[in-house]
């Protein structure tokens, strides 16, 4: 398969196009009694850490090496900016616990919480996020893999929420805000959504029943949640996993490929292994859905630890809603 990616000549240092960057903490950044806490998990001092910056959240996350060379890819966040923060580390917690072994995902070692900070200590990886702009070679790595993942997720394991359990409308919700006269939000809708409003709303209620199915997903498939080594292709970052139709994943990946400098959503979509036979109506369903939940997340105010959150998903929101115009 040849997706087509952006020419591999192409470099920038400052790339145009958004990114999940956020406020990273750096170690010296975590409060020191829990610092100490997890240098007694780990049985050693640390010595070395290693910030990823990639992610939306304020928290650290990076691989630690202690006093003894043992490296660990640790996970923490407080409450503080955001108090629902460290609940999203819990339920990962939760989730990445009842992931069958074997998978190619990051193993939890173990977790910890401290004076309402929430930590994990994964199995680290030596690999990289897809270089971006998108290449076509990363892009069919990262698609073999997905499809060897989700056959081996089907069916889910116990213990994860079915995604059509979710009450995500997000075309009915601002339609209904705008019919409340909501100062200036008819304004802040794209001339096509205002006038295809009442059509998004219809195909969005189909939504649930488009997709219900038997896999496990990911739920937030996009580069910053690969990491590829020399061999494989890892899933990391589990919080919203949830059951349901395994081309679900891909459907909502493609649009941030468009984001981050890959070929259109609609020129990949049906050339991905698993998604050449799913009906247009189940993918438009799932398409008005996560649309108008961009669409709808996008004009809130941001988290506060969470500044580049609304612009990604606006950027998302707008190739979605670019991809669904060919479908409505």
């Amino acid at each position: 398969m040849n997706v087509g990616g952006r020419p591999n000549s192409v470099r920038t240092s400052r790339p145009a196009f958004p990114r999940a960057l956020g406020p990273r903490l750096d170690w010296s950044d975590v409060p020191e009694p829990v610092r100490l806490a997890i240098e007694v998990r780990l049985g050693a001092k640390i010595t070395d850490t290693q910030t990823r910056r990639d992610g939306f959240t304020r928290a650290f996350a990076g691989i630690v090496t202690d006093a003894s060379g043992a490296k660990t890819f640790l996970k923490t966040v407080g409450p503080i900016p955001n108090p629902s923060a460290p609940e999203v580390h819990r339920r990962e917690i939760r989730y990445m616990s009842q992931l069958p072994p074997g998978l190619p995902v990051p193993r939890l070692l173990w977790s910890h919480e401290q004076d309402g900070w929430v930590t994990l200590a994964l199995e680290p990886i030596d690999g990289h996020s897809p270089r971006l702009p998108w290449h076509s070679s990363d892009l069919e790595r990262v698609f073999a893999a997905w499809k060897g993942l989700s056959e081996r997720l089907t069916p889910a394991p116990s213990g994860f929420p079915a995604l059509a359990d979710d009450e995500q409308f997000g075309w009915r919700s601002l339609q209904a805000r705008a019919k409340s006269h909501e100062s200036d939000l008819a304004g802040r809708l794209p001339p096509w959504v205002r006038v295809h409003l009442q059509e998004l709303v219809d195909v969005e209620a189909e939504w649930h029943q488009a997709t219900v199915g038997r896999s496990l997903l990911h739920g937030d498939l996009r580069a910053e949640n690969i990491l590829l080594t020399k061999d494989d292709v890892f899933f990391v970052d589990w919080p919203n996993a949830s059951v349901g139709a395994r081309w679900v994943d891909i459907l909502c990946m493609l649009p941030s490929v468009a984001v981050q400098g890959g070929p259109p959503p609609w020129k990949l979509w049906g050339r991905v292994p698993g998604t050449e036979d799913v009906p247009v109506h189940e993918a438009r369903a799932m398409l008005a859905a996560i649309s108008g939940y961009w669409a709808e997340s996008s004009l809130k105010a941001a988290p506060p630890d969470r500044r580049t959150l609304r612009a990604y998903q606006k950027a998302q929101g707008d190739w979605a809603v670019a991809w669904l115009r060919k479908l409505i």
